[in-house]
């Protein structure tokens, strides 16, 4: 009795707890681009993955040296891999904290500071990472902006563009970023393993599992990420000149640091911001874009000057890579060719044309500012992902940058300025709108990395020594009415499925023998791609029975080589002659019991009983086959319930007909499915049917 009230306790206790309690554990974040994962901890070792920047880790353990200051060991694709967090350099590629965090937005606040943030409208899901945050950094502000959107149906229409949201991998990294990419319609052809690039040779659409890992705030919410949603509007409290100065660096930039000072405070947008987004969209060295010198552009040339509609100016520059749409254009000429004032060089807003480094510069701070800063994409976060409640243009539109990743890479880059220069402190005021959804789910993670291909290319079928092919077959649909038909009763059948892709695995019919035991038989064909998504496609084998074979499935029973079945319990001899007579009015029937002693019509046929038909100068013998009726006994209890165990344990095994018998639920073996199928027919809440 104490045991049980003990017991009863503890499971009351229980289920007290939220089920997504995790204790203290070593978590960290990826703070660069495309990081490499390899097998073991070296340098040497096979690279097995590429990392997202922004991507969560639960570090498992560490190692040192093989190339690298600190090895973090974490789950990649389901296996432990290794990745290089702290290069022999110091750079710190990898972040790591200690966390208790609760995902769950249902429970109550433990602290003043996560009832403030509840008041300010932020779910339980944000309060351990914000908190983490407010401990460090007590002046920084928080502010929750209730997007009233559902977070499904936004990333449902985030996707609904394959080229709204593209990320970058090169031909080395294919292989190792595979599943990271989108497999619509427009982005990825099944039958030929091919993504499409929609932005140069290297850009493709993201996988919706990126996209929404990218859209949740709660994977940003660390020192690094958090700028992903700063404020981007001018603050003269700390946007000064020599802040710009040490956030450009050595950049080839640094020469026009006083440019992007200007160009902020006159269009209200942070400086900062300015410069970290020119160095992110120009890259390392100078290009025409930043230089002004000569492009083609299809059948022209635009060069240092142009007297085209009699408009004259030197050269055309591009700091922010504005209007560097893809098309049949590459799209660093587009933004040339918005710099230059369009393909007319008559448009002039922003103060086009940008002829000049400084017009270029302040032009294109006008249009962030005017188009987006100063309509309510004041953020990073809303320029990528337009859903703020107070934006003025249309959600789910006009949003700047096609890359994924960049917001994210612009916000990490921002703090390692603002770190450098000494920004990074308890007494400084930064202020951060974070968006927040309807219907979050608990949390959400990058995809599986590997190839997602599960198609196949071609389905063959072999029984009774031939081998043929499913005319009709296409890799696209798994709906279809595939099928082929033998001649002959072939009691057994392979299937040989080729598959798009050599990583996928193939299993056919649930990896059980194909027994032909009736007329038709749908054999299901599951593929398995590398990164776990599954499609089954359906085979139908047919079977045309000649002979007394096909006399017998005419008159509603299953043939199956040597046996027969679909019988039901109590039958009489004469009413199974009566309906094979009806088919065969020659025929001539015999039946004889498991000791070959002939049985009257008005007997019951059993399991193990043997049917002789003849008709004319053919005659076959079939074993009767009642499912359930494992002794022979003609009723199915508790006798055939023994039968069931014994066989199972392997002390009594059943053969011919009674092993047929005791395949009950039709699977072409006896195992635990079958004993419960038994059972539940003796109890009564699943009655057997033959």
């Amino acid at each position: 009795m104490y045991k049980k009230v003990l017991l009863a306790l503890v499971f009351t206790f229980l289920l007290l707890i939220p089920s997504s309690v995790y204790a203290a554990n070593k978590t960290g974040y990826n703070n660069a681009v495309n990081l490499t994962v390899r097998k073991t901890a070296s340098t040497s070792g096979s690279k097995v993955g590429v990392l997202p920047i922004g991507t969560n880790i639960e570090i498992l353990g560490t190692a040192s040296g093989n190339g690298c200051k600190t090895w973090y060991k974490f789950k990649y694709n389901g296996s432990d891999a290794w990745a290089c967090g702290i290069t022999t350099g110091g750079v710190e590629y990898i972040k790591t904290y200690t966390t208790t965090t609760l995902r769950t937005n249902n429970r109550n606040p433990s602290t003043a500071y996560e009832k403030e943030l509840q008041a300010a409208g932020f779910p339980s899901s944000y309060w351990d990472k914000l908190s983490a945050l407010h401990a460090k950094y007590p002046n920084w502000t928080f502010v929750a902006n209730k997007t009233n959107l559902d977070f499904n149906t936004a990333v449902s229409k985030e996707v609904s563009d394959v080229e709204t949201n593209l990320i970058q991998v090169t031909s080395s990294n294919m292989d190792y970023m595979a599943g990271y990419l989108s497999t619509a319609s427009g982005s990825y052809n099944y039958k030929t393993n091919k993504f499409t690039a929609l932005d140069s040779s290297t850009w493709y659409s993201a996988h919706k599992d990126m996209v929404a890992y990218y859209m949740d705030p709660r994977n940003f919410l660390n020192e690094s990420f958090i700028f992903y949603f700063e404020q981007l509007s001018y603050n003269s409290s700390y946007h000064t000149a020599s802040v710009v100065e040490k956030t450009l660096g050595s950049s080839f930039l640094k020469s026009y640091k006083t440019n992007f000072y200007n160009a902020g405070k006159n269009n209200k947008v942070s400086p900062i911001h300015l410069a970290t987004r020119s160095m992110l969209e120009m890259g390392d060295t100078a290009s025409f874009l930043t230089t002004g010198a000569s492009f083609k552009y299809t059948a022209n040339y635009y060069k240092n000057y142009s007297n085209i509609y009699n408009k004259m100016f030197s050269k055309c520059f591009n700091f922010y890579n504005i209007g560097a749409y893809s098309d049949s254009v590459s799209p660093a000429q587009n933004a040339a060719i918005y710099a230059c004032g369009g393909s007319t060089l008559k448009e002039t807003s922003y103060g086009r044309p940008w002829n000049t480094a400084d017009k270029a510069i302040n032009g294109g701070a006008n249009f962030l500012g005017a188009s987006y800063i100063n309509k309510g994409q004041d953020t990073l976060y809303f320029q990528k992902f337009n859903t703020a409640s107070y934006t003025e243009t249309t959600k789910y539109s006009h949003q700047y940058m096609q890359n994924i990743q960049a917001p994210s890479t612009e916000g990490s880059d921002t703090f390692d300025g603002y770190e450098d220069i000494g920004l990074i402190n308890s007494s400084q005021s930064f202020t951060f709108v974070i968006p927040v959804y309807n219907n979050m789910p608990e949390k959400t993670s990058i995809p599986n990395s590997k190839n997602p291909n599960n198609y196949l290319s071609k389905i063959t079928v072999t029984a009774g020594g031939k081998t043929l092919t499913v005319s009709n077959f296409d890799g696209a649909k798994t709906d279809n009415n595939y099928s082929v038909q033998f001649s002959g009763n072939v009691t057994t059948a392979t299937i040989s499925a080729t598959k798009v892709v050599s990583s996928a695995s193939v299993t056919v019919n649930n990896g059980k023998t194909i027994s032909l035991t009736s007329t038709s038989t749908k054999v299901p064909i599951k593929v398995t791609a590398a990164n776990g998504a599954t499609r089954t496609y359906y085979v139908t084998i047919k079977k045309e029975l000649s002979g007394i074979d096909a006399k017998v499935s005419s008159a509603g029973y299953t043939v199956n080589d040597s046996y027969v079945s679909k019988i039901n319990l109590s039958t009489k001899v004469s009413a199974f002659n009566s309906k094979i007579t009806k088919v065969d009015s020659a025929a001539k029937i015999t039946v004889k019991d498991k000791n070959n002693k002939a049985k009257s019509t008005t007997a019951t046929l059993v399991t193990g009983d043997k049917i002789t038909i003849t008709s004319g100068s053919s005659s076959k013998t079939y074993t009767v086959v009642i499912y359930g009726d494992l002794n022979g006994d003609g009723v199915i209890n508790s006798g055939d319930l023994l039968k069931l165990r014994q066989h199972l344990i392997g002390t009594n095994k059943l053969s011919g007909g009674y092993s047929k018998s005791g395949d009950i639920n039709k699977d072409n073996t006896i195992n635990s499915g079958d004993l419960l199928k038994l059972r539940q027919h003796l109890i009564g809440t699943n009655k057997i049917t033959q």
